[in-house]
């Protein structure tokens, strides 16, 4: 059985794999993406978050 590594470094690009899938499937592919996409005061609170776990 192949590690997770392995997999993960042979698994398609996010943009590919989207491309991939049926057009029902882009659709809410896309839909999540929207509804979870994060703005840049956002991403920077999770990135200051991290950077205080990580230390």
């Amino acid at each position: 059985m192949p590690s997770l590594s392995v997999k993960f470094a042979s698994a398609l690009p996010s943009k590919q794999y989207l491309a991939a899938g049926t057009e029902k499937q882009q659709r809410r592919w896309t839909q999540l993406y929207d509804i979870a996409h994060l703005d840049a005061p956002q991403q920077q609170l999770i990135t200051g978050l991290c950077l205080w776990l990580l230390r």
